[in-house]
Parts: structure tokens; C-alpha cells; sequence
């Protein structure tokens, strides 16, 4: 028997964007197609990739590193290895990338922006490479075509706090400039990660309604864009598609086809409707949306508030009620349920570790997951897997 192709899955900081990613990943490479797959971290600072990841020695490698870690990227492949990138690179021989399509999301954008008045649209972007000041450009192309005057931000250097849940620290003159100077009512939106909620907390700091000034959107999963208040109304992104998409990818190049000499573009994005732009209004009790938004999110680490805020317009006593008469379980249940449905999945379908199964199932630290899967199975996560393969 062949030895399996190893596929190596590097990720600067692991969050729920990273793990859905993964999970798609393992569901195409999988054992029984001739594949593990095995996740690295590296820090946003870190000079060099884990040793780990040398001594591992993959076959291939899919990376989502920052648009500015092209040192990283050289350590990734230092034989040339067949290599996928999330984000903004460009490709070579034996790298492809792939990117969200972006027409169908610069679509998306707009109208819902249009459908609240808004006018005036703009991008905004702390840039500090090239491929990332061309996607800015992106949406300008795109808004000239369509008869849009773009009011875009492009700032240089990512500020301190950007990725802390609450400080906004000291904001750089420039950008506050530009948020006063906006013409209002106006609408924004950013596709890089916590910029989102850091742009929230900064309108509030400045005395900036949000959303009667700026509507903002962003592009981060639950675990970020529920950070601020108001919460962030967000891209949402089918990622485990995309990881399947990206697995099969890999294999293809493992197989000796030649990456592709262009970008690969993904769609399927949908906008997630928060405060940020307009609270999504409900009429009265919708149990069928509920289980739909739980079976769609619950692995995102949603609560029941984020259910009833997003799918009800009842209060949480009269959701509950109805809600556990229906199903015959209340609401933690079913969002419960549903991630140890997926954890067991996991565990019998793919190599992911255990702690980035936890993650992926919306579980933040694995030794709580551990705990509530040993109370539900009976058995530790190692030893359902075991049992799984036998």
C-alpha cells in the first residue's frame, strides 16, 4: 500500500474563519482517498514556521498567510512542494491561488447598502502590499462601472488595537479625518479581518452613529463580528465548499496537473444582516428559521440570544416555549446537538486534531469540548475516533 500524500493546512492565528476552512479541506483529502492532512500555527510575528512543520516534511501545502508574509510563503515550499494560498498572492509555478469572486460580492454590497438609502459606498483597507492595494482597486474598477463614485480609505499601516475585543487605543489622525469628512449617510465596508469591529468602536470613540452615520460591513466570522456593539454585519462565506474545492485542488497538483496560471475565483457569499447596517427585522415566532439558522451557524459558536436576535421577533420566554414544543428540546440543546453531530463527523471522517475539531464545532477550548463530548458519547473524542477506524 502507498504511503498517503501528506497535506500540510498553515494558518497565522486559528479562528473559526481558519477551521471551516480545514474542515473542507479534510472532507475531500481524506484517508480514504490516499490523504492526511495536519494543521500549523504560526504567530502573527513569528520569524520562522514551527519545527513541527519541517520534521513533518508534507507533500503539499495550503497556507492563508497575511498579504505582507511573502518571507513565510518561501519557507512553505522551500522544494517547490504544490501549494494552494488564500489571499492575495499571485500565482507561479506549482502555487495557485484562490480569492473570493469578487463582482457577485461587490453586487451584494451595494444593493444592500442601495436598499437603505445609502449613496455613498467606499472601501476601506489598511494596505501594506501591493497585491492588497490591487484589491482595493478592485472595487474601483467595479464601482466606475456601474456609475458609483467611490469614497474609499486606504491607510497604510494597521493600527495597534485593531484585534483587541474592547481598546481602540489611539486612533491614527488620518483615519479620523477621513470617518468625519465622509459624507453621511454613508456606507463602508472592509474585507480584511478585524478591521470590522475595530472601525465600530472607533465611530463610537469619535461620536459616529453607527448605523445612521455609517453603516458599516465586514467580513469576519460569528467569534468577531459579535465582538462590538453594534454588531457587524458580515460577509458569510460557504468555507467548507471552498476547503472541499481547495483539497481537490491539491490532489489535482499532486497528481502532476500544473496549477493554474490564474487567480482562481470562489462566489457563494451571502451578507449576514447585523445592527451595523440594519437590525434584520422578524414578525413574530419562526421556528423553522430558527432550526435552519442553527443548523447553518451553531458550529460558529452562536448562542440562543444570537438565534432569537437574528430569526425572532417574540420574547425569549415565548421562543423557548415553542421552541422546546416543537423539538423537544430547548434551544442550548439543539445548538449543542448540532455541534457534537458535527464533532462526531469529524472525528470519523477526517485526521483533524482534536483541537481543531473543537474549534471547528464552535468549541473555543478543547478541554470544555472534551468534557461535553465524553458526557454525550461516553467516550473521550481520541477513543470515538479509535473506535471509528478500528
Amino acid at each position: 500500500m502507498n504511503e498517503p500524500n501528506r497535506i500540510a493546512i498553515v494558518q497565522v492565528a486559528p479562528t473559526s474563519f481558519t477551521h471551516r476552512l480545514a474542515v473542507g479541506i479534510g472532507r475531500f483529502a481524506s484517508p480514504a482517498r490516499g490523504f492526511i492532512t495536519r494543521e500549523f500555527s504560526i504567530g502573527k510575528d513569528a520569524a520562522e514556521l514551527p519545527t513541527t512543520f519541517k520534521a513533518w516534511n508534507p507533500d503539499a501545502v495550503v497556507a492563508m498567510p497575511p498579504g505582507d508574509r511573502e518571507d513565510i510563503v518561501r519557507q512553505i515550499r522551500p522544494g517547490g512542494q504544490p501549494t494552494v494560498l488564500m489571499g492575495c498572492f499571485q500565482p507561479e509555478e506549482n502555487l495557485a491561488v484562490i480569492q473570493a469572486e469578487h463582482e457577485s460580492l461587490f453586487d451584494q454590497i451595494v444593493h444592500h447598502f442601495q436598499s437603505m438609502g445609502r449613496r455613498r459606498i467606499g472601501q476601506l483597507a489598511f494596505s501594506q502590499t501591493d497585491s492588497e492595494r490591487e484589491v482595493v482597486q478592485e472595487f474601483v474598477r467595479y464601482a466606475k462601472s456601474k456609475g458609483i463614485v467611490p469614497n474609499n480609505g486606504e491607510f497604510p499601516n494597521e493600527p495597534t488595537h485593531i484585534r483587541d475585543r474592547s481598546q481602540v487605543g489611539e486612533v491614527p489622525p488620518e483615519l479620523a479625518e477621513w470617518l468625519h469628512d465622509l459624507p453621511k449617510p454613508a456606507g463602508i465596508f472592509t474585507r480584511q479581518h478585524y478591521t470590522g469591529p475595530y472601525v465600530c468602536r472607533v465611530c463610537k470613540h469619535l461620536g459616529i452613529r453607527v448605523p445612521e452615520d455609517i453603516a458599516i460591513i465586514g467580513f469576519d466570522g460569528f467569534d468577531v463580528s459579535l465582538w462590538c456593539q453594534p454588531r457587524l454585519t458580515s460577509v458569510w462565506l460557504p468555507l467548507e465548499e471552498i476547503g472541499y474545492r481547495v483539497g481537490k485542488l491539491v490532489a489535482e497538483m499532486l497528481a502532476g496537473k500544473p496549477a493554474p496560471e490564474e487567480v482562481v475565483r470562489l462566489g457563494g457569499a451571502e451578507i449576514i444582516a447585523r445592527e451595523s447596517t440594519t437590525p434584520k427585522k422578524t414578525n413574530g415566532l419562526n421556528i423553522l428559521e430558527a432550526i435552519d439558522f442553527i443548523k447553518k451557524h451553531a458550529c460558529a459558536g452562536i448562542t440562543v440570544d444570537d438565534v432569537i436576535s437574528q430569526t425572532q421577533g417574540v420574547s425569549r420566554r415565548t421562543f423557548y416555549e415553542h421552541f422546546k414544543k416543537w423539538n423537544r428540546i430547548s434551544p442550548a440543546e439543539a445548538i449543542r446537538e448540532r455541534k457534537l453531530s458535527e464533532a462526531r463527523r469529524l472525528l470519523a471522517e477526517s485526521q483533524l486534531s482534536i483541537t481543531a475539531v473543537a474549534g471547528a464545532c464552535g468549541y473555543g477550548d478543547d478541554i470544555i469540548f472534551r468534557r461535553v463530548f465524553r458526557q454525550a458519547e461516553g467516550v473521550s473524542p481520541r477513543e470515538y475516533r479509535k473506535m471509528q477506524f478500528g
